[in-house]
């Protein structure tokens, strides 16, 4: 999303820097498909200055490139921060807006761009971890002051309608528990030409001009200037990061020109601050009120437990309650639970190395279902000669056979052919 604002930033006259601040995944390198020689690594441990690193872009757009998978960098300690305010300082005087493309998650870094900035525009769309995610990144920076102005960017979605009715209710939620407002800023249809151009590494704004998602995109851009338009800023955007080098603790900062626009990526990972009751109750009213299918819920949740379970190695319910329950219900398909009890022998099996049943449960299990089929005493024979088998290690047929051929045959014995 940041990439194909900044271009459309850039393509109404703007100079604009794109910030690549995700140091985990690096995502603008990839969609742009840039091979960058310097990054933000290169910046941050002092090998580059910030005109060294810069790249680039279509439409006069220029790149403050990262590097994925630096994780020593998503923490930036003291050091850091004067090299990345020493650079900041001699960027933002070249460039009408700077746009910061931050990381999943609320680790300090992230915040620390998010309150910079000049304005934040969250990008949620109608699932419900996508909205309480959001809403934990919101609650974690207003915990320590003012955010500063905020606004909301639904995504994928079918119209405006929809996207109204998702902010309305993303937004009583975050006015009700965090005492502030989103403002609504708009939205980006789900495009399948936005889907094709991810693929194809190219910005949608540029491959397709003219589809629903690039429309879209180019009026964030209008409501972009129209912000800074109507709140003109003053301070510099590097006042923030000088700052923070004398006091441990992140406090509100107002940020200037160069204009940022924070894009504050939702985020994925629990801190202490987080009202986890809050949330559960945002999600379970997304759950009841919205039209989600059953799928789409289903994804979301099961995402939660293996998460969960990744965690602390346990589920947070009783397994063995959960499934009575399940076929304990009139209405559970018979050929369901019957593949159910397979998989559960199976496992059982390939876990002890030995069945479930033993010979005689196996035997009576038989003889209370026998229809006096044939098929079914061919399936009692193997029966008997797989317990035989595991009990003596003989084949039972192989030992009758060796009696009968001791004795004579006292009854008839028709071949199967």
């Amino acid at each position: 999303m940041s990439v194909n604002l900044a271009i459309a930033l850039a393509t109404r006259g703007n100079k604009v820097c794109l910030f690549d601040a995700d140091t985990g995944l690096a995502n603008v390198n990839i969609l742009l498909g840039l091979q960058p020689e310097y990054t933000l690594q290169h910046l941050l441990s002092g090998e580059k200055n910030i005109r060294d690193i810069l790249k680039a872009g279509p439409r006069g757009l220029q790149i403050v490139p990262a590097a994925s998978g630096i994780a020593e960098y998503s923490d930036l300690s003291d050091k850091q921060r004067r090299i990345l305010t020493a650079n900041l300082k001699a960027l933002e005087k070249h460039f009408d807006y700077l746009i910061i493309d931050t990381a999943a998650g609320i680790d300090k870094t992230v915040q620390e761009f998010v309150r910079a900035a000049h304005c934040s525009i969250a990008v949620v769309s109608q699932e419900p971890t996508s909205l309480t995610d959001a809403f934990a990144l919101l609650r974690v920076i207003k915990s320590k002051g003012d955010p500063g102005p905020v606004y909301a960017m639904i995504n994928r979605v079918s119209s405006y309608e929809e996207s109204a009715d998702i902010y309305k209710r993303f937004a009583t939620a975050v006015r009700k528990f965090l005492k502030m407002t989103p403002k609504y800023i708009g939205y980006v249809a789900d495009d399948p030409e936005i889907r094709k151009s991810i693929i194809a590494q190219q910005p949608v704004v540029i491959a397709k001009p003219h589809a629903p998602g690039s429309r879209c995109i180019y009026t964030l851009a209008n409501g972009i200037e129209k912000h800074f338009k109507e709140s003109p800023v003053s301070n510099s955007f590097a006042d923030y990061w000088e700052k923070q080098q004398h006091t441990a603790v992140v406090k509100p900062e107002p940020a200037s020109k160069p204009r940022m626009a924070a894009k504050a990526a939702t985020a994925s990972q629990s801190v202490q601050s987080v009202d986890w009751g809050d949330m559960m109750d945002l999600l379970n009213r997304q759950i009841k009120t919205t039209g989600l299918s059953q799928h789409q819920v289903a994804h979301s949740i099961t995402s939660v437990i293996d998460s969960f379970v990744e965690r602390y190695d346990a589920y947070p319910f009783e397994l063995e309650k959960m499934l009575l329950n399940a076929i304990e219900k009139d209405d559970y398909p018979k050929p369901v639970m019957r593949r159910m009890v397979q998989s559960l022998e199976s496992a059982y099996e390939k876990r002890y190395r030995q069945t479930m049943r033993n010979s005689s449960d196996e035997m009576l299990h038989f003889l209370a279902n026998s229809t006096d089929a044939e098929d079914q005493y061919i399936q009692l024979a193997q029966l008997l000669n797989r317990g035989f088998h595991r009990r003596f290690n003989k084949n039972l047929f192989d030992e009758i056979s060796g009696v009968q051929r001791s004795r004579p045959r006292l009854y008839p014995v028709k071949k199967r052919r």
